[in-house]
């Protein structure tokens, strides 16, 4: 079972190759819709093609602290936050839209290292940081740019700039996560996190080398 989240893709627009269960596809996203698709070669030019395969539309609904985010499923047409596609199905649909209780293909986010002990790890380590010295509210996807003034008086600038790097890792591997489809288990993080690579690595640097797994 595959899930697709509101929450997954906040704040990303643009294109990327995801894997959805052992296939690659590409997904476009923007504000009112998320457009699945493949690219294959033409037999006759060899030019590459994208072919469209589901398209999700977002919608928004006014909430007295400005606006939230749904999917209309593609099915029932209804909002919903989270859509689910079965390995043997092609289309994304919401739970109500699928044949069987989804819960029986689900494993528990922590024991299938998806996005939650990610989001756990970072929202601990980050409040190590004087956030009271931060100019914007949002942490994640993390921008290490925004946190230079919160280093506690306390703390040497050694430790800052490592908790900066774990942080900007941390936010690389739950982007790694949702869009390749990897996983982290507990382990896996923990190493990643006290790795002498992540401490030896310059900041701009830390993305790629999630991304790509040479860490």
């Amino acid at each position: 079972m595959v899930t697709l989240s509101i929450q997954d893709i906040k704040d990303m627009k643009g294109t990327y190759s995801i894997k959805l269960g052992n296939i690659k596809k590409y997904i476009r996203i923007t504000d009112e819709s998320i457009v699945i698709f493949s690219k294959v070669k033409n037999d006759i030019s060899g030019d590459i093609q994208e072919v469209k395969e589901q398209e999700i539309y977002i919608s928004k609904q006014r909430t007295g602290f400005g606006e939230k985010s749904f999917f209309n499923c593609p099915i029932c047409g209804e909002r919903r936050v989270t859509l689910y596609k079965p390995l043997n199905m092609n289309w994304f649909r919401c739970r109500s839209c699928l044949p069987n209780n989804i819960y029986k293909e689900r494993c528990n986010a922590y024991d299938a290292g998806g996005t939650a002990i990610i989001e756990y790890k970072f929202k601990k380590l980050i409040t190590k940081l004087d956030l009271k010295k931060s100019i914007t509210n949002k942490h994640i996807p993390f921008d290490y740019r925004f946190y230079w003034p919160c280093k506690p008086k306390y703390m040497k600038y050694r430790e800052f700039e490592l908790i900066l790097k774990q942080l900007t890792a941390l936010s690389a591997m739950r982007d790694t996560t949702i869009l390749q489809k990897c996983r982290y288990n507990t382990k896996d993080i923990n190493r990643i996190l006290g790795s002498k690579r992540l401490e030896k690595l310059e900041l701009l640097a830390i993305f790629d080398a999630i991304w790509f797994h040479k860490i």
